[in-house]
């Protein structure tokens, strides 16, 4: 009796522990947040220093003069071209959720949000909270734009968990056992995305939330979608580093690209400025290639795969709303 009133009593003071640690970390989300990406960048800009060291600018600045002009239009429409692909997802969510708008529109909203979402970071946050914005502008029912924005939000990290899973065995005798690991933790999100529909853990209840409600269908058309997505953007990384450095296993390539990924998410750091850049720079260092020219390919990959679509899609956002603001006033002068 004795034993079950200890055992009683020790279940009890594991529940209270439990519950005020969830209230601890709701209440200090964000504090708890941005200590962590605190902590991140002072570790990118510590191991970045050491990284940068040898590099020669002078190099990297010649290798960049080199570029005609021809050659760099060239870059633009191919950096562009594999972007475009981002707009799918919400073209292939009024399938399933019809919103009643033009496909045009769609594309829109899909462009301008993943083009905010990759130049902003925060895991994709930015990206779908631009998305919900863009959605409410067009829907009355509230809760049809947050299902809209969460199931995409959901489904985009689970292309970079396949290629992960495809490219592991690819470099197991590569890189050091702690990042293979990292990664293969990050890539365990697959399995939960399709899990979600059975996961009910206490008050915790993901099956009846929008992502645990999608059908199969649904969440294996997002899944292809974000597939194409990040083949896009690797194809695109891949060229970028192919202008100025040798031709490398393009397994071993896809698992530097999608594996500094899954760090730059991780780090919560602004589109992962930093981390993914530095972890690309190491990764492609231990297979040999040339400092100098892996940061001019990466800064090739930034420009026009992150920075120019982000301006364009800026820029068009910033029109649509200063004539829906003339639209507006029209309208209230009339009455």
């Amino acid at each position: 009796m004795a034993q079950a009133l200890a055992e009683e009593i020790a279940v009890h003071i594991m529940k209270l522990t439990v519950l005020r640690l969830r209230l601890l970390l709701a209440r200090y989300n964000k504090w708890i947040r941005m200590l962590v990406t605190g902590l991140v960048l002072v570790l990118v800009i510590v191991v970045a220093r050491n990284q940068f060291k040898e590099i020669k600018i002078e190099e990297i600045k010649l290798a960049a003069r080199a570029l005609s002009r021809s050659r760099l239009f060239l870059i633009f429409l191919i950096g562009l071209a594999c972007f475009l692909i981002t707009g799918i997802y919400d073209v292939v969510e009024d399938y399933f959720h019809p919103s009643g708008l033009h496909a045009i529109t769609l594309l829109w909203i899909g462009w301008t949000s993943q083009a905010f979402g990759r130049f902003l970071g925060f895991g994709g946050l930015s990206g779908g909270a631009v998305r919900l914005k863009l959605y409410q502008r067009h829907h009355s029912n509230k809760n049809n734009t947050l299902g809209y924005a969460a199931r995409v939000w959901a489904s985009g990290m689970t292309g970079i968990c396949t290629f992960i899973l495809l490219g592991l065995p690819f470099v197991v005798n590569i890189y050091q056992p702690f990042l293979l690991f990292l990664c293969f933790l990050f890539s365990l999100y697959l399995p939960f995305y399709y899990l979600t529909g059975f996961i009910k853990i206490g008050k915790i209840n993901i099956r009846a939330s929008q992502i645990g409600q999608m059908p199969l269908k649904e969440k294996v058309s997002l899944h292809l979608v974000s597939l194409l997505e990040w083949l896009g953007a690797f194809i695109f990384f891949y060229y970028a580093i192919v202008l100025f450095s040798p031709r490398l296993s393009i397994p071993l390539l896809l698992f530097v690209f999608v594996a500094s990924t899954a760090l730059g998410y991780m780090s919560f750091i602004p589109g992962g400025f930093g981390s993914f850049d530095l972890a690309a720079i190491t990764m492609l260092g231990i297979a040999e290639l040339e400092k100098e020219n892996v940061v001019l390919s990466l800064l090739i990959y930034r420009i026009f795969f992150f920075i120019v679509p982000f301006l364009i899609f800026l820029i068009i956002l910033a029109i649509n709303s200063y004539y829906r603001l003339l639209k507006r006033r029209k309208s209230s002068q009339k009455l």
